[in-house]
């Protein structure tokens, strides 16, 4: 009765508490400091007021009171609202948005004193916190120890693992106070935050799962005591991956043949675990059961090892929730060739001791126990420290070193674990041969659930499918539609009332580990690969590789270690501009370049290519260290194009371009001179958070001279500028970035229609207008 009294006064005095006349806005003045320091304001607040407080409330009220422990799609629809942040340095910034409840159980909404806290997935219309538009505020204990939580994913972002940046903030929504985790989600920013290029990002997908545990009652029974577990155990058998940033697969046809070979690939990888945990010899809880390394890192050992060594850091916090293969999430690495982790859900709480190293074990298994202690060694304990308490933990640097020293008895632990497993579970467990009795499996879990599900399959070399309605009869070609298959990938769709679920190209065990478009060879300290189409000569004496492109769009690329002295040469094929090459903008590997030069340090190379038929002529990405210089003519889109990179450059000479001649973005940049003729859109482009020092640059006939956009900042001493559109724009593009800010010491433009544009989020500031 009291219960029901409560929600009627709730109803009753509820009110739209929103500020109907608020901004997209943050209360700044563009300068320097604050496109430089923005990112490092700490967060005092951040309310969230509904725009109709009286539905969302509702929403809310049949969500804590309904008889279900896990909650209906249904309950999920978003809300408009605003977002107001405050941050330090009397900061504030107001957004539209739009607003659900988050989490699968009701663990994720509560009363307190007579009113809702719940967790919120909030997506930003516009504006950003920290580059972030699409976020979690999480109520903290459905994060385990919240302290660890945040402790564990600096760790992992220390050492280069993808985690999401959290923050233990105050919150308010609709006028209640409590204390909230905002957690970034898996999404494009997240990725270029962290350095990598955006690609698909993966999920287990639950649907099947969780419309078994639509049957459980809400009560005060744990999850092993109410007959939950018996109905996860036949859902995990039957669940697969999804991709859940579909629209990416739309970009291309290379964008979505990446995205039906890795989550063809992926789903194998399910298949297996769904296969081997629990059967004529495994015995395991679904929860104590690992996804494969090997075919998580596709056969390669350099990226198995990763693979392990973030497992082991992950349970060494007593993380393993974030490692059941429900909760896992990827990015597909397509220039490295394998699924990278991101770190979701782990439930982290790291004065508890492991009791079981889950398997399968891979190979690299003891080297990886060797390298996590050396990296866990090697931590900066001070910086950790100061990163963990800008990130809203009051932590000392003794506390963290004894968090870090926790870890590293935990990881001591887990070493023993293993070294207790006999060698026959090990081997059997290391088996990772693909039959078919496995898909059978699978088809009879699913039917259990789902017995109209449709499944779908690619047929290899063209755009249809293969649609089977009872597994493996009833099947016939299909073609859907460019929305339909994103609801394909992302596990949504459904027509006529009828599931379908995505199988992929039925692979075998050994068509994982093949690479056939890309051979390699060492060059100096460097991996040289190129495909077919691709001829190379080195001359080690001279120190000089020269390079011809006998086919449209085929790619040759350095990838990691040390290149110092070299000279390269590039003789790409001659297009005829009349019809877009092959393989654009990117090929399956991801790449844009026709030469490209990845995770790379450098020292004094110099570098000419002429004629391209790819998005980029020469593109450099996460390169570290000093060019000689770069000479380029007759590109079909863009010249030069730079991405996370560290690099000092002494001349750089491009002209014909398509598109941009030279473009660097989100890294720190000093040059020295530029020359850049007949650009067809931008000489000069500079965006996403970069920083550009140029001494000298002249450049003609082309739209705009120079651009800086998206949070950079780019010094000038010297600019000439000769027959463009316009001279110098500053602006901001995307959501997830600001303005930008341009100074010039000297500039003399001629021959202009606009000398400067500016919106209201950048400046520019000119010295000396000759």
């Amino acid at each position: 009765m009291k219960k029901k009294l409560f929600i009627f006064f709730l109803l009753l005095f509820s009110t739209n508490t929103a500020f109907s006349d608020s901004k997209d806005y943050c209360n700044i003045t563009v300068n320097k400091e604050i496109i430089k320091n923005i990112d490092n304001l700490k967060i005092r607040n951040i309310s969230v007021e509904f725009d109709n407080y009286r539905k969302w409330t509702k929403n809310s009220l049949k969500i804590l009171t309904g008889n279900f422990r896990w909650v209906p799609k249904k309950y999920k629809r978003r809300f408009d609202a605003e977002v107001i942040v405050d941050f330090e340095k009397d900061l504030t910034c107001s957004f539209k948005a739009r607003v659900r409840h988050s989490g699968d159980q009701k663990d994720h909404i509560s009363l307190k004193e007579n009113s809702i806290i719940q967790s919120l997935d909030v997506h930003l219309k516009n504006g950003n916190i920290y580059g972030i538009t699409k976020f979690k505020l999480l109520m903290p204990m459905t994060r385990g120890n919240f302290e660890d939580e945040i402790f564990l994913t600096e760790i992992l972002r220390e050492l280069n693992y993808l985690a999401p940046r959290t923050n233990y903030v105050t919150s308010k929504v609709n006028g209640v106070n409590s204390q909230m985790l905002f957690q970034e989600k898996a999404a494009k920013e997240m990725l270029e935050y962290n350095r990598r290029r955006e690609g698909p990002i993966f999920e287990g997908d639950e649907r099947f799962l969780f419309s078994e545990l639509n049957k459980i009652q809400d009560d005060n029974l744990s999850n092993e005591s109410n007959g939950t577990l018996p109905l996860l155990e036949n859902g995990v058998k039957a669940m697969f991956a999804k991709q859940t940033n579909s629209k990416w697969i739309n970009r291309s046809i290379n964008h979505s043949q990446i995205t039906h070979d890795s989550l063809s690939n992926l789903n194998l990888a399910y298949l297996l675990y769904s296969n081997k945990y629990n059967d004529k010899k495994n015995n395991f809880d679904y929860r104590n059961y690992n996804l494969d390394n090997n075919l998580l890192g596709l056969g390669d050992n350099e990226n198995i090892l990763k693979l392990d060594i973030y497992n082991l850091i992950v349970y060494s916090a007593n993380g393993w929730h974030g490692l059941t293969p429900n909760n896992r999430k990827f990015y597909w690495n397509s220039i490295e060739n394998f699924f990278e982790p991101i770190n979701y859900d782990s439930n982290a709480n790291i004065n508890s001791e492991p009791s079981v190293l889950r398997l399968p074990a891979s190979k690299q298994i003891k080297l990886a126990f060797n390298d996590t202690k050396n990296l866990l060694d090697d931590i900066n304990t001070k910086d950790l420290t100061e990163k963990i308490n800008f990130r809203g933990i009051n932590l000392n640097e003794s506390s963290v070193s004894k968090k870090i020293d926790k870890l590293k008895k935990n990881l001591f632990k887990l070493k023993n674990l293993y070294s207790n497993i006999d060698d026959e579970t090990l081997l059997y467990n290391s088996n990772n041969i693909i039959d078919k009795n496995m898909w059978m499996q699978y088809y009879e879990s699913m039917h259990k659930i789902n017995p109209d599900v449709y499944y779908v399959e690619n047929i290899p070399e063209t755009n249809s499918f293969k649609v089977c309605k009872i597994k493996p009869k009833n099947c016939k070609n299909h073609k859907f539609s460019k929305e339909q298959v994103m609801d394909l990938v992302e596990g949504q769709l459904v027509i006529n009332k009828e599931d379908y679920q995505y199988l992929g190209f039925k692979k075998s065990t050994e068509d994982l580990f093949k690479f056939p478009e890309y051979k390699s060879v060492k060059i100096l300290n460097s991996n040289f690969y190129f495909t077919d189409g691709i001829e190379y000569s080195y001359n080690k004496n001279k120190n000089e590789i020269n390079i011809v492109q006998l086919k449209s769009a085929s790619r040759a690329f350095f990838y990691k270690g040390f290149l110092r002295d070299l000279k390269i040469t590039f003789n790409g094929y001659k297009n005829d501009n009349s019809s877009t090459p092959l393989d654009y903008p990117i090929d399956k590997r991801g790449l844009t370049g026709c030469l490209s030069l990845v995770s790379l340090n450098v020292d004094n190379i110099s570098i000419k290519s002429n004629n391209s038929s790819c998005e980029d002529n020469v593109n450099l990405v996460n390169v570290v260290g000093t060019i000689n210089s770069i000479n380029i003519t007759n590109s079909f889109s863009d010249g030069l194009d730079v991405d996370f990179s560290d690099i000092s450059i002494k001349s750089i000479n491009i002209s014909e371009a398509g598109n941009d001649c030279v473009d660097f973005s989100s890294g720190i940049y000093k040059l020295n001179k530029l020359n850049l003729s007949n650009c067809g859109d931008k000489a000069l482009s500079i965006g996403e958070k970069s920083s550009l020092e140029l001494n000298e640059i002249f450049a003609q006939n082309s739209d705009v001279g120079i651009a800086s956009k998206d949070s950079s900042i780019t010094q000038l001493n010297n600019v000439k500028l000769k027959n463009t559109k316009t001279c110098v724009s500053a602006y901001n593009k995307k959501q997830e970035f600001f303005g930008s800010l341009i100074n010039i010491k000297n500039i003399e433009c001629m021959g202009y229609k606009v000398k400067t544009e500016v919106d209201n989020k950048s400046n520019i500031f000119i010295e000396n207008d000759i």
